[in-house]
């Protein structure tokens, strides 16, 4: 099995707010996932402290070149640590904290993205974007999960 090296590229700053159902922070973010200097998705996440162990993804898959894709819609992904596990469960748009990202389009289906995963290796890519995304991946090794 080939490997590729990935690496994730923080934009901006982390953002801050309050969860709505115990005033604890909850961290946001986003960036872009490459593989040998070429994008291959843009990726968003949402870390409520409060709800230690469990965060959301949301993914938007670049073309073969590289290039955002207009209106190609965003995977949301829930992800939760669980007894030294990392589970993934792809949402259904109404479960996501999110709903639109713009030139990106609407968080797709859940059947949809399922249909698409494996030719959109979308849970290598979020592996990927858990790994190694240092705001994220931080906090997952200091909820307990053991590498």
């Amino acid at each position: 099995m080939e490997t590729v090296d990935v690496i994730a590229v923080p934009e901006g700053e982390e953002h801050l707010s309050s969860c709505s159902c115990c005033g604890r922070p909850i961290y946001s973010g986003y960036g872009e996932l490459k593989a040998e200097s070429v994008g291959i998705a843009d990726y968003w996440y949402r870390w409520p402290a409060g709800h230690q162990g469990l965060f959301n993804l949301a993914i938007a898959f670049r073309d073969g070149e590289g290039e955002p894709v207009e209106d190609g819609g965003v995977v949301a992904v829930s992800v939760r640590i669980d007894s030294g596990n990392i589970i993934y469960t792809v949402q259904e748009p109404e479960e996501a904290p999110w709903s639109d990202f713009g030139a990106y389009g609407k968080v797709v289906s859940r059947a949809l993205a399922l249909e698409e995963a494996q030719a959109n290796n979308l849970f290598n890519i979020v592996g990927a974007i858990s790994a190694n995304e240092r705001r994220i991946s931080t906090r997952v090794l200091g909820s307990g999960l053991q590498v």
